[in-house]
């Protein structure tokens, strides 16, 4: 759990401009913390749905379905490209159909949520295909959670909402084996929210912003979770 501090870039790909009948919007927007920015290639499709990205093994895959949002669940397609690259190239796609696809990559997986027949299933890539899905029965019934990979093989699944209730807990997933337990819940519930990871002097944080609370409020508020230090795992439930 002792990490080396890294060179951070954030990229927003693609998005609608519902002011132009849903017209998808074909810039990139490149933020990094050196100043340093890169091309990335125009969006790679008409489709105007949500889409998911991840920084993997050098490449940005990138993942969109033909829908339109939630409940219009469609194909996934997925391409890839590097920065400063001219071009988007063909990446294999997941086998399921989804709607509202979330992702997150470790050092050797790909794990992309959100996905149908069944709900709740989590679809793993390594060594260049996807396998078969991991099951996560607490996830059947929520939706707008957030996906945030670490390590080799470790995701989190942050909060979420179902019908009846906006969750704040916290779920582990190990890659590998597919074992799934609970950490340490967030203070309150938060579905539509953003998350990362932050390294600060070799110590691991899992950030989790923005969003909405338990009130159906917009929230502006930041909840730093320490995910572990040189001791090892800080956050698992007691």
């Amino acid at each position: 759990c002792n990490y080396g501090s890294l060179n951070k870039s954030s990229v927003i790909i693609g998005g609608c401009n519902l002011d132009l009948q849903e017209e998808s919007i074909k810039e990139s927007e490149v933020w990094t913390t050196k100043g340093n920015k890169f091309l990335i290639p125009e969006y790679p499709t008409e489709s105007c749905s949500a889409g998911a990205s991840v920084y993997f093994q050098g490449k940005i895959v990138h993942c969109y379905t033909s829908g339109r949002g939630l409940g219009d669940s469609n194909n996934i397609n997925c391409v890839q490209t590097e920065p400063d690259s001219e071009f988007w190239d063909d990446f294999p796609s997941p086998q399921r159909k989804g709607d509202d696809i979330v992702m997150a990559s470790t050092t050797t997986y790909i794990a992309i949520a959100g996905l149908v027949e069944p709900y709740g299933a989590i679809e793993v890539f390594k060594n260049g295909t996807w396998r078969t899905s991991i099951i996560i029965e607490e996830l059947e019934r929520i939706v707008n959670y957030a996906v945030v990979g670490f390590g080799d093989h470790w995701v989190w699944i942050i909060g979420g909402e179902t019908i009846k209730s906006i969750s704040n807990n916290v779920y582990q997933l190990q890659l590998e084996s597919g074992d799934v337990n609970e950490v340490s819940p967030l203070p309150e519930g938060r579905f539509g929210h953003a998350a990362t990871t932050y390294i600060l002097k070799g110590i691991m944080y899992v950030v989790v912003a923005g969003g909405y609370t338990e009130d159906l409020d917009e929230t502006d508020s930041v909840v730093i979770i320490e995910v572990c230090n040189v001791d090892g795992f800080k956050a698992n439930k007691n």
